[in-house]
This record gives structure tokens, sequence and C-alpha cells, in this order.
């Protein structure tokens, strides 16, 4: 199984993101594994319907933006 570490971090949205608020966490690997993708989550998905946003980042740094509800 391959080390992670999870950290605490925000992060603001872009302009042009449709995902509101900011990241809970982040998944760091270490120097010596090779590149992953990488997901960030608003966290803000609860059980009345609110949404949440997720954002995907490949390996060569291109971002998948998606909000749902």
């Amino acid at each position: 199984m391959d080390p992670f570490v999870a950290e605490e971090e925000q992060l603001q949205p872009s302009k042009t993101s449709k995902i509101q608020g900011s990241a809970r966490s982040k998944v760091v690997r270490p120097e010596n594994q090779p590149q992953q993708w990488q997901i960030f989550s608003d966290g803000s998905s609860n059980a009345s319907g609110a949404g949440v946003g997720c954002v995907l980042i490949t390996p060569d740094g291109f971002k998948m933006e998606k909000a749902t509800r």
C-alpha cells in the first residue's frame, strides 16, 4: 500500500469554477512515489440536497472541475 499523508489546506475557487467553498484536505505523495491523480473536494454536500464540488488534477496538470446537487 502506498503511504499517503493528508494535509489541511484552504483553496480558493477560480473565477470560472462552478465549485463553491474551499477544499478540506489534500493527499500528498512522497517524493519517491510515481505521480498520481489528485482530488480536491469542497466538502459541502449534506442531507438537505446541497451540492458538492470536486477538482481532479491529472499527473500532467490537466484540471477537471465538477459541481453536482
